[in-house]
């Protein structure tokens, strides 16, 4: 039997997963390295670039495939909802390293 969730949290959480969903579908521009003034790649991805595409989502003709992805999402988050979770087992300490089990020559 599935808990009861309050329709304000379900919304949350399809606006997070379709934030998520968007970031995803451009992440290629998000990384996209730089190009210096003499025209070498630098390798390193321009924060302003980032930022700016974030702030102007490119538009979208087709949304098909957005929310294809936020779909996919939401199927794995709730699969991984259901896992148990995964405990850590810690060994105990042996009293033999405690004792002082260690021999001492009184020369």
């Amino acid at each position: 039997r599935q808990a009861q969730v309050s329709i304000g949290a379900a919304l949350m959480n399809v606006l997070k997963t379709a934030a998520a969903s968007m970031i995803i579908l451009i992440r290629d521009k998000l990384l996209q390295p730089t190009i210096a003034y003499d025209g070498t790649m630098t390798g390193e991805p321009d924060p302003n670039d980032g930022i700016g595409y974030l702030m102007n989502y490119p538009p979208m003709e087709d949304i098909r495939q957005l929310v294809e992805t936020i779909s996919n999402l939401l199927v794995k988050e709730r699969k991984l909802s259901k896992r148990p979770p995964q405990t850590e087992t810690t060994s105990p300490q042996t009293a033999s390293s405690m004792n002082g089990d260690s021999e001492h020559d009184p020369s």
